[in-house]
This record gives C-alpha cells, structure tokens and sequence, in this order.
C-alpha cells in the first residue's frame, strides 16, 4: 500500500494509518474535545485538551518541519516487528 505525508512515500501495509496520523493528529484531538465536552466532561479535562491541541501544532510547525526524515520503513519494522531490538535489554 502506498500512502503520502509530506513530500515522502510511504511504502507499507499500514502507511495510510502511518501518515493519516501524522497529518490528522490536531483535527483529532479536536474532534475528541468536542464530543468529550458534549458529554459533560470536566473543564479542566476539556482545558487540557487544549493544551495539548496547541503543544502537537507547535511541535509540528517549529520542530517536525525541521527534523529531517528517518528510514520509515525500518521505524515501521522496528515499532511492529522489534527489527534490531535486543532480546533481553538490561
């Protein structure tokens, strides 16, 4: 499957998933925070939400732009698979 973030092709059975949440994260805590106050949530909880909203876009605009681009498809192996990951850390 093929999927796009970015300027950069992500070639895996999961990059959809993978790059719809590095675009979607943002929109998704909103979504989370309107339907967590229309269930009464507590408006620290709601606050908090906020908090966060701003934190992931500030990261994104300030330091993920910046960052340059890891071997996606070996952090994919890694995360799912343990790819290079010891047995038994100490």
């Amino acid at each position: 499957m093929l999927a796009q973030a970015g300027e950069n092709i992500i070639r895996h059975p999961l990059a959809e998933a993978f790059s719809g949440f590095l675009v979607a994260g943002p929109a998704m805590l909103r979504a989370y925070q309107i339907e967590s106050a229309r269930l009464g949530s507590n408006p620290a909880h709601l606050e908090s939400i906020g908090l966060l909203i701003d934190r992931v876009e500030r990261y994104q605009r300030e330091i993920e732009a910046k960052v340059p681009e890891t071997d996606l498809l070996c952090e994919i192996a890694r995360c799912i698979n343990g790819a290079g990951l010891e047995e038994d850390p100490v």
